[in-house]
C-alpha cells in the first residue's frame, strides 16, 4: 500500500527567504512512515488548494514566525515580531478545506497559533507583557523547561499518557480567546499550551516543539505516532 502523505509547510529564513525545513520534523514524519509532501506557500498557486486537500491524508502545521494580528482583528503590538501573509493566507485556506474532509491535523507551535486564529480565536501578542513570564528558552538552557498540565480524559492527556510533563519552549505568543470548535487542553501556569477538537475527529495542538526532543524523552514521538494512528483510521 502507498504510504501515506502528510503535508507540511516549511520554515523561511528571514534574511534570505529560503525556505527549509528543520530535521526534527523529517525525522518525525520518516518515523511514522509517511511520505511529506512540503508546501511552499511563497510559490503554491492557491488555486490548487483543493486539489491538494484531496491528496493529504494528513497535515502538519508547523513552527515558524508571527500570525499577522490582522487575521484576528489586531494591529501589531510593539513587542510583535515579523509576519509571512503568504503564509497565513495558505494555511488558512487549507485548514479550512481539510476541516470538513476530517483529515488528521496536528498543529505545532505557530501551528497552534494559525489554527486558533483560522478558527475564529484570537491570540496573545507577547507572553511576557501579558502573564509576566518567559517562554523563550536560550541555547543553553536544558532541553526541558518548564511543565505542561493537560485536562483528564483530553484526546492530548491520552496521547501521552500522562496529565504532567516536562517540554520545551520557544515561543512569545500564544492563544488568548478559543476558537470556536476547540478547547484548551494544557497550560503552563496561565499560558495555553494544548489546544484539541473534541469528539472523534484529529485535531491536536500543541505550543511546545516535539520534533525537537525526539529521542530525548519518551513523550516526544507520541503526538506523531497518533497522527499516523489516526490518518489510518481515516484511511
Amino acid at each position: 500500500m502507498k504510504k501515506p502523505v502528510i503535508g507540511i509547510t516549511p520554515y523561511r529564513k528571514s534574511e534570505t527567504g529560503e525556505r527549509y525545513m528543520p530535521e526534527g520534523y523529517v525525522k518525525g514524519i520518516e518515523a511514522i512512515d509517511c511520505e511529506m509532501r512540503v508546501i511552499d506557500y511563497m510559490t503554491f498557486d492557491l488555486e490548487k488548494l483543493p486539489a491538494l486537500a484531496e491528496e493529504l491524508d494528513g497535515m502538519i502545521f508547523s513552527g515558524g514566525p508571527d500570525v499577522d494580528p490582522v487575521r484576528y482583528g489586531e494591529t501589531d503590538w510593539p513587542e510583535a515580531g515579523s509576519h509571512v501573509p503568504q503564509r497565513d493566507e495558505l494555511e488558512i485556506r487549507l485548514l479550512k478545506l481539510l476541516l470538513p474532509k476530517n483529515t488528521p491535523v496536528l498543529g505545532i507551535c505557530r501551528g497552534l497559533q494559525i489554527i486558533n486564529a483560522g478558527m475564529g480565536g484570537t491570540l496573545v501578542q507577547h507572553v511576557p507583557k501579558v502573564y509576566g513570564c518567559v517562554h523563550q528558552q536560550e541555547e543553553n538552557d536544558p532541553p526541558f523547561v518548564h511543565e505542561v498540565t493537560l485536562t483528564p480524559g483530553s484526546r492530548t492527556a491520552t496521547i501521552f499518557g500522562t496529565e504532567k510533563l516536562m517540554t520545551n519552549s520557544y515561543h512569545h505568543q500564544s492563544a488568548r480567546e478559543v476558537a470556536p470548535g476547540l478547547v484548551a487542553v494544557g497550560k503552563a501556569g496561565e499560558v495555553i499550551e494544548a489546544l484539541e477538537m473534541p469528539g472523534d475527529r484529529f485535531l491536536v495542538c500543541l505550543q511546545w516543539h516535539p520534533e525537537k526532543t525526539l529521542g530525548m524523552d519518551e513523550y516526544s514521538i507520541l503526538p506523531f505516532q497518533a497522527l499516523r494512528k489516526a490518518i489510518d483510521e481515516n484511511r
